[in-house]
């Protein structure tokens, strides 16, 4: 992303920028949502993606094996160093989300301010994906600002060679499709 932002010369503050963290690699630390490997798993993604932050860090999905408050704490400490400005969940259930946001209450701390959901359209086997913000179930409005769907709007392959040339495979090159 980083490339991409140089060789177009976006400017980085008209980005919205988002990662997910959950998965990471086949050890018992490379994946959950653990403290570690949320730091680790964001400072693993914002060095692929070459970039210093994002604006959004996702909680890709729950992880029974971790308890909220060490979750919240996490995300907490990753918005704190500069590396997000908000957490969000995907495939969280409005119960999680709803016991996420006590736990950020009772310490004082960020909740999760998005909820992703996904909305297949056509076909399965072809993520389309937008953007839309509307009220969350009904259980979980209270707290969380916004809902993610994800319909296509705008794909990016990113696949660019280290040199920043275009790989030989057209169909991995840079795609903006509408």
């Amino acid at each position: 992303m980083g490339v991409a932002i140089r060789k177009f010369g976006w400017k980085r503050s008209d980005l919205v920028i988002s990662t997910k963290i959950f998965w990471g690699g086949k050890g018992p630390n490379d994946r959950g949502l653990s403290r570690k490997h949320i730091v680790e798993g964001t400072d693993a993604s914002l060095k692929r993606l070459q970039l210093d932050y994002v604006d959004l860090l996702y909680a890709h999905r729950p992880d029974p094996d971790t308890p909220m408050e060490e979750i919240v704490r996490a995300f907490n400490h990753v918005i704190n160093q500069g590396k997000a400005f908000y957490w969000g969940t995907s495939e969280w259930s409005a119960q999680q989300i709803t016991e996420a946001h006590a736990v950020a209450s009772r310490l004082n701390l960020i909740g999760p301010l998005v909820r992703e959901n996904k909305i297949w359209l056509v076909e399965r086997a072809t993520c389309f994906f937008f953007v839309v913000v509307r009220p969350l179930h009904l259980r979980a409005r209270v707290h969380a600002r916004s809902l993610v769907q994800y319909k296509r709007v705008l794909r990016i392959n990113m696949n660019l060679k280290e040199d920043g040339g275009y790989p030989d495979n057209p169909e991995r090159r840079w795609r903006l499709s509408r």
